[in-house]
C-alpha cells in the first residue's frame, strides 16, 4: 500500500516505473496484445443495485491491530518507536513489521516487545514480502550479477533461508533488476524490463533461477499469491502461472482492477466499486456484486492500494471525497465492508 490517500497500488507503481525503464532503454512502448487471444473473457460489468454509503462514516467499525508510520514513528495500536530514519515502505508479517528506509536499509520491528532490530544494511532494492508474510526478499549486490537473499520471519527474528544469483547484466540504471514478489508457494518473480527477460525461482527447491518464456513482450509488473500479473503496454494487464519457466494466461485486468483466485476488484464510473467472479463458468453472465464502499476522493484511474488478505477477504486504502481516510475490510460476493483503521492523510501503510 501507498502513503496518499488514493495512491498508486505496488503493481501500479511497479508499471509505471518498469514502463518507463523499457522506454529509455528499448526507445518505444511494449508492443500491444491482441485483446482476442487467449485469456479469459473480461468480467461483465454492472451497476450495484444498491446505494453505496456515500462517506466512510457511513460504514461500520471493527477492529485491526494494523501498523501505520507518522513520520519517524511507527504506530501499532496503541504502542509507538521512534524510529532512526523516515521509512519509505513498511510490510506486515505475523510477528512483526518490516521497516524499508530510503537507503533501503531493513528493520525488523517486533510485535510482542517492540523491540528494532537490523535485518541488512546491504539491500540495493525494495524488499518483497510473500502473502503469508513468512517469507521476506530483496536485492544485493553479487559479483557481476545480482543476489537475491531470501529470509523466514519467525517469532524469533529472521533466518537466512537462500540465496541466488540471477543470470542478469544491467546495461545502465534505465533498465535495473527487479524482484518483483514472492508467491505463497514461495516462487519468487524478477525481471530485468529493459532487456524484456524475466525469471522464477522456486526458494524452497536446489533449483536455480528459470528464465520465463511465452510473455510475448511482456514484462512483469507483480505478484499474486499464486501467479505473476504481466503487462505488454497499453493493453490489460495479464494474469497467470509461470511456476515452471512457461507464462500460461488465466485472466486479463486493467491497471484500476485487483484479482485474487476468484474474484476481480474493480472501480465504476462515480467512483464506485464491485467484484466480478474471474470465472463464471458456462453460459451465463458473469457474477458481479456491488462494494459497499464511499466514492473515492478522485478518479479511480489506478487502483488505490488494495491487498488481498485471502481468495475472498482484501483491505483497501481509501479516501472519501470528504478527505476522511481509512483502511476498510472488505469480503467479496457480500461486499460488505467495515473501517479497522482511521488514518491521518500522511501516514505510510503496510503494502
Amino acid at each position: 500500500m501507498t502513503s496518499s490517500g488514493v495512491g498508486l497500488s505496488r503493481r501500479a507503481s511497479r508499471f509505471l516505473a518498469l514502463a518507463s525503464a523499457v522506454a529509455l532503454a528499448s526507445g518505444c512502448s511494449g508492443t500491444a496484445a491482441n485483446p482476442e487471444a487467449g485469456g479469459t473473457p473480461r468480467p461483465t460489468s454492472a451497476a450495484p443495485t444498491t446505494a453505496a454509503p456515500q462517506t466512510l462514516a457511513d460504514l461500520p467499525r471493527g477492529s485491526a491491530e494494523a501498523p501505520y508510520a507518522l513520520g519517524r514513528t511507527l504506530f501499532l495500536g496503541d504502542r509507538q518507536v521512534e524510529l532512526e530514519s523516515k521509512p519509505v515502505r513498511i510490510l506486515d508479517s505475523p510477528h512483526a513489521v518490516i521497516v524499508s528506509d530510503a537507503r533501503f536499509s531493513l528493520l525488523r520491528v517486533d510485535k510482542r516487545s517492540f523491540a528494532v532490530e537490523t535485518i541488512t544494511d546491504e539491500a540495493t532494492g525494495p524488499p518483497v514480502l510473500d502473502p503469508t508474510g513468512r517469507h521476506l526478499a530483496w536485492q544485493q549486490d553479487g559479483q557481476g550479477h545480482p543476489e537475491v537473499v531470501v529470509v523466514a520471519l519467525g517469532r524469533s527474528g529472521a533466518r537466512s533461508i537462500a540465496r541466488r544469483s540471477f543470470p542478469a547484466t544491467p546495461t545502465c540504471c534505465d533498465n535495473p533488476f527487479q524482484v518483483v514478489g514472492i508467491t505463497t508457494p514461495g516462487d519468487l518473480y524478477a525481471a530485468l524490463p529493459g532487456q524484456r527477460r524475466a525469471w522464477v525461482w522456486n526458494v524452497h527447491h536446489g533449483q536455480g533461477p528459470r528464465e520465463i518464456r511465452g510473455l510475448r513482450g511482456g514484462f512483469l509488473v507483480d505478484t499474486t499469491a499464486t501467479e505473476v500479473v504481466v503487462s505488454r503496454g497499453a493493453a490489460p494487464l495479464s494474469v497467470g502461472d509461470a511456476s515452471d519457466g512457461s507464462y500460461r494466461e488465466r485472466v486479463r485486468i486493467d491497471a484500476s482492477e485487483a484479482v485474487s483466485q476468484d474474484w476481480v476488484f474493480s472501480w465504476l464510473d462515480g467512483g464506485k466499486a464491485q467484484v466480478a467472479a474471474t470465472d463464471p463458468g458456462g453460459e451465463s453472465p458473469s457474477e458481479v456484486h456491488p462494494v459497499r464502499l464511499p466514492p473515492v476522493a478522485g478518479p479511480p484511474h489506478e487502483l488505490p492500494s488494495l491487498q488481498w488478505l485471502d481468495a475472498d477477504a482484501f483491505v483497501l486504502d481509501v479516501t472519501d471525497r470528504s478527505g476522511q481516510r481509512a483502511l476498510v475490510r472488505c469480503e467479496a460476493p457480500s461486499g460488505e465492508c467495515e473501517v479497522v483503521l482511521e488514518l491521518d492523510r500522511r501516514a505510510l501503510v503496510p503494502e
